[in-house]
């Protein structure tokens, strides 16, 4: 199977500064820096591909390729149009493949309705993507589909019934697929359920591998809420897929370390005759700022037929340093994305991103993910060109944001909290000028200072007393740093030559020459 061509993206210009984390870790190393959650992961031919959740952001579903699961590279999306059948929740993407082609199973919100099954596929890795729609819709949701083959070689998905969102059990299903993988055949039959105490209220996220005489489940457990997430990985085994399964007297057989918290929901995956489960996790310094991470964990089968990961060593993946973007080409570059809920309207060329507003108190935006949580994010913005109240913000969801903004004369700075009307936290005059730049300066990931500047070299503070950004960490979503164009729909912001970087001196220190997510150029 050829893969497809790779897309270029001219619109952006990265600044290749990384900063290369040179502390040995143990056991966990991070391979996606960043919010991916829910990584899945299969080789085609001598490359690995993989997919993450992207939630309610959009484009759905990014694309990543590796050739040895540790330096991974950028490759689009599955779904750079959502699909019409679903709304929101793009989660659980499962990148699997035949002789026919790839599939992805991926979960996501029906339209007036409740979490589905859906499936999508493409002649090669790199799509384009045709999506086939729902096949499976319970009334509890449905969610976190895995495809298996049983002992016979028959074909059957397993996945999860979202039973702990009205309060009752989870219990893990499996069903016969059609022969071209696209619908399911026959009664469901039940795998296993959470029984057990540490499984708390749920167990999800079920990959299963075959070894020797038996199937594998690895699954997560227990619960994930932001800081709060005691996410761990349990293991289950069975002669064939109708059971019975086994839980390991041992489970949980992955859980949080002094660095890793709630690691959970990946995919187990081969490599040079070693073995390892791509999962997410919680940085422990980071928490929900940053999201749930790429995180590659070894792991050995052992002499009484179980498993157990080991310790090891190695380097983080390098995370940027500095990312610049200059608006030039005619797309937004792809390391942007938006609200599934509201897709904004742009245009894209000759150094200018241009954002037509919209009448809310979040407005239109575009975001970005973060690395770090000490960092400086500016724009630069052209108040006499667009009539938009237009600026930077700090973005968790459509509720809660944290945004200072231009108009006219005015720089202020807003709270946003459960979309609830904003609060004003500062604001300052400023001489009318054609060009005003805007700076958030986020410091552990707790509190923001606001800065301007009106000649590019002398900034001046909007707010002394720094915002807290503790509202903003709800649930496990990850908080990304915006450009907001706010105000009647036909008015539009002007955007110049956006920039984020890492604050800390120490980290400027470690700097490489290439990154994590490298887009191949055709």
């Amino acid at each position: 199977m050829t893969p497809a061509p790779s897309t270029s993206f001219p619109t952006v210009y990265i600044v290749l500064l990384l900063l290369c984390l040179a502390v040995p870790v143990m056991g966990q190393r991070l391979v996606m820096p960043g919010d991916f959650p829910d990584p899945s992961v299969v080789q085609i031919g001598d490359t690995y591909w993989a997919s993450t959740s992207s939630a309610n952001w959009a484009p759905a579903f990014p694309l990543l390729a590796s050739k040895d699961l540790e330096s991974w590279e950028f490759r689009g999306h599955i779904f750079p149009q959502l699909p019409e059948w679903a709304d929101s929740y793009f989660q659980a993407p499962e990148i699997t493949y035949d002789s026919t082609g790839v599939y992805v199973y991926y979960t996501a919100r029906k339209r007036g309705g409740n979490l589905c099954v859906g499936i999508a596929r493409a002649d090669s890795p790199e799509g384009p993507y045709q999506d086939l729609g729902p096949i499976m819709c319970q009334d509890a949701g449905s969610i976190d589909a895995f495809p298996v083959r049983d002992n016979d070689g028959t074909l059957y998905l397993v996945w999860k019934e979202h039973g702990n969102s009205i309060g009752k059990p989870t219990p893990i299903w499996a069903a016969r697929l059609t022969p071209e993988r696209t619908g399911i055949v026959g009664e469901p039959f039940k795998l296993f359920q959470n029984d057990a105490p540490w499984e708390k209220s749920l167990v999800e996220g079920v990959s299963i591998t075959r070894h020797g005489k038996y199937l594998y489940a690895f699954y997560t457990a227990a619960n994930c809420q932001g800081r709060d997430c005691v996410y761990a990985t349990g293991i289950a085994r069975a002669r064939n897929l109708h059971g019975p399964w086994q839980k390991y007297r041992a489970n949980p057989v992955l859980e949080a370390g002094a660095r890793w918290k709630g690691p959970g929901h990946g995919t187990p995956v081969e490599r040079n005759g070693h073995y390892y489960f791509l999962h997410d996790a919680h940085d422990d310094a980071n928490t929900a700022f940053t999201g749930r991470q790429g995180v590659l964990s070894e792991f050995t089968y052992t002499n009484d037929g179980w498993l157990r990961f080991e310790s090891q060593d190695g380097r983080d993946a390098p995370i940027p340093a500095r990312l610049v973007d200059t608006f030039d080409g005619g797309n937004l570059a792809p390391q942007w994305s938006y609200s599934a809920f509201q897709k904004p309207q742009y245009n894209v060329g000759e150094g200018t991103l241009t954002l037509n507003s919209i009448p809310s108190p979040c407005g239109a935006y575009v975001a970005q993910k973060l690395y770090t949580t000490d960092l400086e994010a500016e724009v630069t913005m052209k108040p006499t060109a667009c009539t938009a109240e237009s600026g930077i913000a700090l973005v968790s969801d459509d509720l809660n944001m944290l945004r200072a903004t231009l108009v006219g004369s005015k720089v202020s700075l807003w709270k946003i909290s459960k979309g609830h009307h904003p609060i004003l936290l500062a604001e300052r005059f400023i001489r009318k000028t054609d060009s005003v730049i805007v700076r958030i300066v986020v410091r552990d990931g707790r509190e923001a200072i606001v800065t301007y500047s009106t000649n590019g070299t002398q900034f001046h503070k909007l707010n002394t007393d720094p915002a807290s950004l503790t509202f903003l960490q709800s649930r496990d979503r990850a908080i990304r740093v915006a450009l907001v164009a706010i105000g009647d729909t036909d008015r539009r912001a002007c955007f110049e030559h956006f920039t984020t970087r890492v604050r800390k001196p120490e980290d400027q220190q470690h700097i490489a020459r290439s990154g994590p997510f490298r887009r191949r150029e055709r």
